[in-house]
């Protein structure tokens, strides 16, 4: 069986700084069905993903995944790290679709 990945892009945030991600998955399939996100530390492929959220199950409504709020702790280590946000629908190939988080300091820092 074959994977789908797709880059969503990259976001720069600060330590401390939250956000909510939506995927809308009409350009692959309906009605998708998730699995829980991860959050990977691109450095050494660690799994931060508990110190990052609360849960990491998403919900799904229609054609939209939302996925749980993803703060940046305030002692993450600057770099990137990978969102992946697996999901399957309408019987197609796993889609995993993805977000670089980049850590950034702060200006004047």
């Amino acid at each position: 069986m074959s994977i789908h990945e797709v880059l969503e892009g990259t976001r720069e945030m600060r330590r401390g700084e939250g956000i909510t991600f939506t995927l809308t998955t009409t350009n692959w399939a309906s009605s998708p069905t998730s699995s829980a996100i991860s959050i990977i530390k691109l450095s050494d492929d660690s799994d931060v993903t508990a110190d990052w959220t609360e849960t990491a199950t998403p919900t799904e409504s229609g054609d939209v995944i939302t996925l749980p709020e993803i703060t940046v702790p305030s002692d993450a280590a600057y770099g990137e790290y990978l969102v992946n946000i697996p999901f399957t629908a309408g019987g197609f190939a796993e889609g995993i679709p993805y977000v670089i988080l980049r850590v950034i300091k702060p200006r004047g820092s």
